[in-house]
């Protein structure tokens, strides 16, 4: 339920708070496998993900997206495409060069990678033939890390039928 929580806090942009506006969040409904609406769990939903960090709650109550939860929507929405849009026969590489006491975040950064899709050619060098830049780009703001990343589109890479059978493309 949190992941569609974020989804329609990312779609609308904005929202009221349960407590400001109790019904606004019946849309839900739509989305929800089980037969009831449940207030309860819609909050605790929401609380969870505002301690989370994925949404920032104003003093007016209004809700919207931070940049973690711009992130996580995104990974959301590729996964829900199921199938990704045809291959344009170019890949992606993401390489990145981050030192040793930021060793937190360089691991983070290829769990991420992993977890949309990214395969590994190397210990720095990640590639996915499925268009990233938006992701890599929320990805190298949420974690600070500026000039460490670079996102090359290649036409070709070597050993290319080995990753074109991982992808089955």
């Amino acid at each position: 339920m949190g992941d569609v929580i974020l989804a329609v806090v990312g779609t609308v942009g904005i929202l009221a708070v349960v407590a400001v506006a109790p019904n606004a969040l019946k849309i839900l409904r739509l989305f929800e496998k089980k037969r009831y609406y449940c207030p309860a769990r819609v909050k605790g939903c929401l609380n969870g993900l505002i301690k989370n960090k994925f949404i920032i709650k104003d003093r007016r109550g209004n809700l919207s997206l931070s940049q973690k939860g711009g992130l996580r929507l995104l990974k959301l929405q590729s996964s829900l495409s199921g199938t990704r849009k045809k291959w344009d026969k170019k890949w992606r590489i993401v390489i990145f060069d981050i030192w040793e006491k930021s060793k937190k975040k360089r691991d983070y950064l290829r769990l991420e990678l992993r977890s949309f899709g990214f395969v590994k050619l190397q210990n720095s060098v990640w590639v996915t033939p499925y268009e990233c830049e938006e992701f890599v780009s929320l990805l190298k703001t949420d974690l600070h890390l500026g000039n460490g990343v670079k996102y090359i589109l290649a036409s070709q890479i070597d050993d290319e039928q080995i990753y074109k059978k991982i992808f089955n493309l």
